[in-house]
């Protein structure tokens, strides 16, 4: 199967495994009530505006009666999230799963904007937060190489086996604050060559864990 095809495949799969309870997603995760999973489960689905009470992660307001249209469900590692259409700011937007108060379907269907295409939308991050996408380079040390290599960390990434054993990985997304948390994961394996607000970033992060644990 082609390198495209078998990508948008494999998550699908995953799910497929998940829900015949033969695999499992381990680690630290928000506890999400099913209630509110199977209600925008079903808006999703069925297509429908929701009517929701939502309390911002920030600010902790409560915002009562917001009209959503509910796109998709992000349920990665760490915060879960919605994504929607809201119906007050005209624009696609991220609600945390946690703050939802009150999820009320309704019998008016809601179309998703004929200009927006999800899969194209997530790919501008590198997580879940959308932000203005960089050029991304990093660059594994011969010993984390055979390990990184089976690593999709973005759609659109190309890798490049270096003459002295180590890795490049090229790829141009959002987010670099979702993946400064994901390099600390190699340690000393790993190093950004680009952007230099990444490399910055990271050093800012180091700088306030030294601070904090000596």
């Amino acid at each position: 199967m082609p390198g495209p095809k078998r990508t948008r495949l494999e998550p699908d799969i995953a799910a497929l495994l998940e829900a015949d309870g033969v695999a499992l997603r381990p680690g630290p995760r928000e506890r999400i009530p099913e209630e509110t999973l199977n209600h925008l489960r079903q808006a999703i689905l069925a297509g429908v505006w929701i009517t929701v009470d939502h309390r911002a992660r920030a600010t902790g307001l409560l915002s009562r009666n917001a009209r959503l249209g509910p796109l998709a469900m992000l349920l990665g590692e760490g915060r879960q999230y919605l994504v929607a259409y809201s119906d007050w700011a005209k624009d696609i937007h991220l609600f945390a799963l946690a703050g939802f108060e009150r999820i009320e379907l309704s019998n008016e269907s809601f179309e998703r904007p004929a200009d927006f295409d999800l899969q194209a939308w997530i790919q501008r991050s590198f997580g879940v937060w959308q932000a203005e996408p960089y050029d991304v380079i990093w660059r594994f040390s011969p010993e984390a190489a055979p390990d990184a290599r089976t690593y999709l960390f973005h759609a659109t990434q190309e890798m490049k086996d270096e003459p002295d054993g180590s890795l490049t990985v090229r790829f141009r997304a959002g987010g670099l604050k979702e993946m400064c948390w994901h390099l600390f994961r190699w340690g000393d394996q790993v190093e950004v060559l680009e952007p230099q607000a990444l490399r910055k970033l990271v050093v800012e992060q180091v700088e306030l864990l030294n601070q904090h644990y000596v």
